[in-house]
């Protein structure tokens, strides 16, 4: 049975995301998509190859959270502190696009048999030098994944950590917003994916990104962007678990304020 969702649920633009999905991708299908791809165009095989070595010799648990995405879950350092008691796999690598992480499903996620997926990414699709993605494409990306980890048989919530406004991409925010718009459409109409609010917290009363709460590279996030990040997580995976499977509850987005879409004239 189709969970409920209260009207709190519905975010802002729901309209905008119905009909994105297509029917699952049979799941050789997603793994030819991978196949096909030449070594030159696998910047992050490497990553992926040396998270194969480390699981070879430690073995991940079964059933553990699994973050996956670019950076800004990479330089989650205290993840598994913050997320304690649960057990969590962190799989960010690099400068990680969400066409990354579809490209290697198989392999750091489905693979890991994982009892939730939070994923970070998308922003890395949206701004430069990979800008020439559309906010729409990020959804259409996010439409493989699911339909990557479903074929495989996990039935498991995928929460999708909203992209983030930063100081060092103010001026791409319009573009950044317009992609968590669709992805929380998308959410409204599937109870298995959750989009979660995780901009709101970072911006300062001024409107724009705190900078308080991001590294020299005005960028990525420090220790106090993380703590704030951390709460709001824990939130989101606690209100996950108590639904549980074909319960009537539902995670919904958590509440704040959407920054504010960028100047269009802002240089």
């Amino acid at each position: 049975m189709r969970r409920r969702r209260s009207n709190d649920a519905a975010p802002v633009g729901a309209a905008a995301g119905r009909g994105l999905f297509r029917p699952f991708l049979p799941i050789c299908l997603v793994l030819a998509i991978g196949l096909a791809w030449p070594a030159s165009a696998q910047p992050w095989l490497p990553a992926i190859e040396r998270f194969e070595a480390v699981d070879r010799e430690h073995p991940p648990p079964r059933g553990a959270v699994l973050f996956v995405g670019s950076s800004s879950i990479r330089l989650w350092h205290s993840l598994e502190q913050d997320m304690a008691p649960r057990a969590v796999i962190n799989r960010g690598f690099g400068g990680a696009g969400l066409a990354d992480v579809v490209r290697y499903a198989d392999r750091i996620v489905s693979s890991y048999e994982p009892s939730a997926v939070v994923l970070y990414a998308g922003e890395n699709d949206l701004a430069p030098p990979a800008s020439a993605a559309t906010p729409e494409a990020v959804g259409r990306m996010l439409e493989d994944l699911i339909a990557a980890v479903r074929s495989a048989g996990l039935e498991v919530p995928i929460l999708f950590l909203s992209i983030k406004p930063s100081p060092a991409r103010w001026d791409r925010w319009e573009v950044l917003a317009r992609a968590n718009e669709i992805v929380a459409a998308m959410a409204a109409d599937d109870p298995g994916l959750h989009f979660i609010d995780v901009a709101s917290p970072l911006v300062a009363p001024s409107g724009e990104p705190d900078p308080a709460l991001y590294a020299a590279d005005g960028l990525h996030l420090n220790d106090a962007g993380y703590a704030a990040w951390s709460a709001i997580v824990r939130d989101a995976l606690d209100r996950a678990a108590a639904a549980g499977p074909g319960s009537e509850a539902t995670l919904l987005p958590v509440p704040g304020q959407a920054p504010p879409a960028a100047d269009p004239a802002r240089p």
